[in-house]
């Protein structure tokens, strides 16, 4: 199976909301074969002196989504606020979603040239 058929049948069989955030996570935890560009497959090797160096970067990695996990936890349980809080922070939003439509906009015209 190679890498395209696994995260189809990943992205197939991982439905609901953590999908987005167990692909990524899969695909960052377990970096075993890399593909060059003629499509061979290449085995990266670590020698001993940088391993404990991967280890501590996964280790930390996995450390900040859990603590980003629990951090969003702890603030959708927060309440909304009052009604003038929801007006204001809804207008903030729907500004930061047509600014990030503009963007991917622009950024799709650039990339079609």
């Amino acid at each position: 199976m190679d890498f395209n058929e696994l995260a189809t049948t990943f992205c197939r069989r991982a439905n609901g909301r953590f999908s987005r955030f167990l692909l990524p996570v899969l695909l960052t935890i377990l970096p075993t074969f890399a593909f060059a560009a003629e499509g061979d497959h290449v085995k990266l090797s670590f020698s001993s002196d940088v391993l404990p160096y991967l280890y501590a970067s996964i280790g930390l990695g996995v450390l900040a989504l859990v603590y980003a996990f629990v951090l969003i936890k702890q603030l959708m349980a927060e309440s909304p606020g009052p009604d003038t809080m929801q007006v204001v922070g809804k207008a903030i939003k729907d500004g930061a979603m047509a600014y990030l439509q503009k963007q991917f906009f622009t950024m799709g015209i650039v990339a079609i040239f």
